[in-house]
């Protein structure tokens, strides 16, 4: 059975009416530090690998579009090829970064995830190499060991360390 927030409170706020629940009360729902720190520890390292719209220098390539039950930060079948012949790096998609990359181009998700990949993939690749026009740009956000590309932003977008901004955060907690 779960408790709800309601179900938890014992107490009720007076003056706002907001149930009030203790650190006690919640204290088996609580994760640790280190449960937190392995959690985040699977997006580190995190780099970003520019790219621009408009040149044959992007690649997309799509094998699989049913992905009913998999989980947004898994590795699909899909990947980000960027650079030019002889420098160029292929990515690994996880299911968010294709579903990011199709609706750049405008693609809803449903329609994504029940076109077969032959329709997608083409789609892709016109969009960014032609379709999307010259002048803009993007990035593939790449983490872990394996290299994945786990987002496609704008190129605006500054990726940072969450395990550097727990760090931080905890630094400036009182002992």
């Amino acid at each position: 059975m779960t408790t709800t927030v309601e179900d938890a409170a014992q107490d009720v706020d007076a003056v706002t009416g907001t149930p009030q629940i203790t650190a006690e009360q919640m204290r088996d729902k609580l994760k640790t530090l280190d449960w937190l720190r392995e959690e985040l520890a699977k997006s580190e390292p995190i780099s970003a690998t520019p790219f621009g719209t408009g040149n044959a220098n992007i690649r997309f390539g799509v094998e699989h579009t049913d992905y009913d039950g998999v989980e947004g930060t898994d590795p699909v079948n899909a990947f980000v090829s960027i650079g030019p012949e002889g420098a160029r790096r292929e990515y690994r998609l996880t299911k968010d970064a294709l579903l990011e990359a199709t609706s750049i181009c405008g693609l809803p998700k449903k329609y994504v995830m029940r076109t077969p990949p032959q329709f997608i993939e083409p789609q892709l690749n016109y969009w960014f190499r032609t379709g999307l026009g010259d002048r803009r740009e993007y990035q593939a956000l790449v983490v872990g060991e394996d290299q994945v590309a786990a987002a496609i932003t704008k190129g605006s977008i500054t990726p940072f360390s969450n395990l550097a901004l727990v760090d931080r955060s905890l630094a400036t907690i009182p002992a």
